[in-house]
């Protein structure tokens, strides 16, 4: 007799929804509302599954770290960062990669990658073969992530797949630039292509190649979107996003 509310995070569906599209739908013909982090997400499941009861309702941004606190965690040379857990999805391998080359290396700019997982030491054996120890940094998981990702230059997304990436939100909000792949949902409902970062075509490296070089040589274009960064992403406050969530729960859910 509950009325229940699913929300979707990842564009993968069968995470959440079972890979039997027929257990998927008689999940859907149950709930009450299926609440999705992106537009792109929402039209996906309408799409595939012909629901249309479907809600948008973002991640929220967190709150920022005050100026006192990032002191200690910013590292003292010029980088960029990549942030999730270390596994396959995340293309950490095919971003460092990428980085070894591009020019990054010989301006002097390092790649910072925060996050622990399964990939970590293939990730190290690959930084020591290309000779990149002294250019590729793992520090591992941090609880103070956002202080690395506001002192970096840029934020660089290279997974397979997203829903709404958090990360890439957070980076907006602490005035990083991102660089970002166009996943089939996600980034582009935050990244605006040459006004807060650059949207890349997705799983493009030869693009995000261009890109990373892009950020680091044009510095005009880095300035621009640097100074779009934070207030592309006022509409994902805590307060306007719980707002939406108390106005489906007070208006619907009597």
């Amino acid at each position: 007799g509950f009325k229940f509310i699913y929300t979707i995070h990842s564009s993968k569906l069968d995470v959440y929804l079972t890979a039997k599209k027929w257990v998927a739908q008689q999940i859907l013909n149950k709930a009450f509302k299926i609440v999705a982090v992106s537009n792109a997400l929402n039209q996906k499941i309408k799409t595939e599954y012909h629901y249309n009861k479907g809600v948008v309702i973002p991640n929220v941004v967190a709150g920022k770290s005050s100026e006192a606190e990032c002191l200690d965690a910013i590292f003292h040379f010029e980088y960029c960062i990549a942030v999730g857990r270390l596994v396959e999805l995340k293309q950490f391998d095919k971003l460092i990669d990428t980085y070894c080359n591009s020019d990054l290396p010989k301006r002097g700019v390092h790649l910072v990658i925060l996050g622990k997982g399964e990939e970590k030491e293939n990730l190290l054996k690959q930084i020591e073969n290309l000779e990149l120890t002294k250019f590729v940094h793992l520090p591992g998981f941090r609880n103070d992530a956002i202080c690395y990702i506001k002192g970096a230059r840029f934020l660089v997304l290279s997974s397979k797949y997203e829903g709404f990436p958090m990360v890439v939100l957070e980076a907006l909000n602490a005035g990083t630039p991102v660089i970002s792949f166009d996943c089939e949902t996600g980034p582009s409902e935050l990244v605006q292509d040459e006004y807060n970062g650059l949207l890349v075509k997705n799983q493009d490296f030869s693009a995000l190649h261009k890109a990373l070089e892009r950020m680091v040589n044009d510095n005009c274009l880095y300035d621009f979107c640097k100074e779009n960064a934070k207030t592309s992403v006022t509409s994902y406050s805590k307060e306007k996003i719980s707002g939406k969530w108390l106005d489906l729960v007070n208006k619907n859910i009597k």
